[in-house]
């Protein structure tokens, strides 16, 4: 089997190029240039040494152009529409496990392999999307919209590893990368959201702070500005609170306060579902639901419904849920699939 493996320049996908290398595999090192800049440069700079290093082919892409229309835009459109977005959701979708999967069956692999922390197994008879084998790394949250048909050709030699292992072997192996810190920001990012934002024209403009009766509390200068649970730099003057964002409504241009309880949420709506799963329309499943990428598991059940849509019931409320990122539901360590945060229904109000 011939593998196409990504090859970002950091230290998790050097390890999964290592562990293909020894496991026999022919393999090709692709990496791809997403974007402008030092840091881009130094990515593709490391990951050629480390082939050359390892003796791997190595193929660098220009995807620039591609990563600024199926990532960076979205992102910034819905920033400005009052959504807290997920780009690696989105980049793991369209670009690693899209264009670069597109990319490698023309040079003739067979299948792509990535240094995500998480498992790929046939159970049952299914292809099945697993957490990573230790908890503390694992990554299938943003794993979630994968093609189910593209799982049998989908390796994660990192899946039964930690990361404290996976640095341990690069040092043992002198890997170049050994030392490399593990990146924490969106990699696309440089210096402050704000920023970032204002340079891709979204700016926002003056608008209403409301509380959940919609009494006007005070101004904002973008609901882009904001995020749901945030308590700090409301701008708002002492009296009354504490109070936290517990809606954005971008249409409207007004961000909602409330009270921390206001937070709380037990059902919600969620679109754009991907299933890796068979679920049936109209009936509820039973699950563990994450709302955030580093959020715990919570018992609850999903509803999937026509058009890539579902509902979503908690056991217990939340206060993390937020429109804009992946709500990913599980069954034990596999994943079923998930979707968009599109809409919350808070009790007291509906």
């Amino acid at each position: 089997m011939k593998v196409a493996a990504a090859v970002s320049g950091g230290l998790d996908s050097a390890v999964a190029l290592f562990l293909l290398k020894m496991r026999g595999y022919e393999t090709v090192a692709f990496t791809l240039r997403l974007f402008e800049g030092e840091k881009a440069d130094s990515a593709v700079e490391d990951a050629a040494g480390l082939c050359a290093f390892l003796g791997v082919e190595h193929v660098a892409l220009d995807v620039r152009e591609e990563f600024e229309r199926l990532v960076v835009e979205p992102f910034a459109a819905e920033y400005a529409a009052g959504r807290t977005p997920n780009p690696c959701v989105l980049c793991n979708e369209r670009v690693k496990f899209g264009l670069l999967r597109e990319k490698a069956r023309e040079m003739g692999c067979d299948a792509l392999a990535t240094g995500h922390y998480a498992r790929v197994e046939r159970r049952e008879g299914e292809w099945s999307l697993l957490k990573a084998a230790r908890g503390e790394k694992d990554q299938s949250y943003a794993l979630y919209r994968l093609k189910r048909g593209d799982l049998p050709y989908t390796l994660f030699p990192l899946g039964e590893w930690s990361k404290e292992q996976a640095r341990k072997l690069a040092r043992a192996e002198r890997l170049p990368v050994s030392e490399r810190p593990e990146s924490q920001d969106i990699c696309f990012v440089e210096g402050s959201y704000r920023e970032f934002l204002a340079g891709r024209g979204v700016r926002g403009g003056p608008g209403v702070i409301t509380d959940t009766s919609g009494r006007v509390l005070g101004e904002h200068e973008g609901v882009h500005l904001f995020t749901i649970g945030q308590r700090r730099n409301l701008g708002l003057g002492g009296g009354g609170g504490p109070y936290y964002v517990v809606e954005l409504l971008g249409d409207e241009n007004r961000v909602i306060v409330g009270s921390k309880e206001d937070l709380a949420v037990r059902r919600f709506e969620v679109g754009g579902c991907n299933w890796l799963a068979e679920v049936a329309e109209g009936g509820s499943v039973a699950c563990e639901v994450k709302v955030r990428y580093r959020s715990p598991a919570l018992a609850g059940e999903v509803e999937p419904r026509p058009g890539g849509k579902a509902e979503v019931r908690l056991d217990v409320p939340h206060e993390a849920v937020t429109p804009g990122q992946s709500a990913v539901f599980y069954r034990g360590d596999r994943v079923l699939g998930g979707g968009i945060i599109e809409r919350v229904k808070r009790d007291a109000r509906e």
